[in-house]
Order: structure tokens, then sequence, then C-alpha cells
């Protein structure tokens, strides 16, 4: 799932690019580890 995929499906969710950025580097070292 790329970061534009994730955008769409939780747009309200990632209105603040930055965050979106943050939120998803955490999902994957979470996915990671």
């Amino acid at each position: 799932m790329t970061k534009g995929k994730t955008q769409e499906l939780f747009p309200e969710k990632y209105e603040n690019k930055q965050k979106l950025d943050n939120d998803w580097q955490n999902f994957l070292n979470r996915d990671v580890y």
C-alpha cells in the first residue's frame, strides 16, 4: 500500500501531509518489528 492509497482511504485522518508521513513511518516500523 502506498502513501497515496492510504491518504485516499483516510482523507480526513491524514489531511496534514506531515502527519501522514509520520504515521506512515510509524506504521512501517510497527509492521517490520
